[in-house]
């Protein structure tokens, strides 16, 4: 199921927004430490996504796992993602926790 990671990012980098789609089950929840910022949905990957690429079109996101946890229901892919954008000096680097379910969606991304 890394592969379903490395092809959302693909997607991401692209800033591809139906590719991205096809790998983002429709309720995926997407978490912060500051619980105020905080969403969840398909349509909010549109507003959320589509906002961060009008405003940083040169954006680029990329990933290590550092560990992968299973269960009958999903995997969990933990993850160091750093992300930039050339154009703005944006660079923020933290761990990231993916979930993915059996039928290869992201239902959860977790920044820690």
């Amino acid at each position: 199921m890394a592969d379903i990671l490395s092809a959302y990012y693909e997607a991401m980098n692209k800033h591809n927004m139906e590719d991205i789609l096809t790998y983002i089950h429709s309720d995926i929840a997407v978490t912060f430490p500051e619980s105020e910022r905080n969403w969840q949905g398909v349509e909010n990957v549109r507003i959320k996504f589509g906002g961060m690429f009008e405003k940083m079109p040169t954006f680029r996101g990329d990933y290590v796992i550092s560990n992968i946890e299973e269960n009958d229901n999903a995997i969990y892919l933990h993850t160091k993602c750093t992300f930039k954008c050339q154009q703005t000096n944006f660079n923020s680097s933290r761990p990231m926790i993916y979930t993915i379910n059996n039928t290869n969606k992201i239902t959860k991304i977790q920044h820690l």
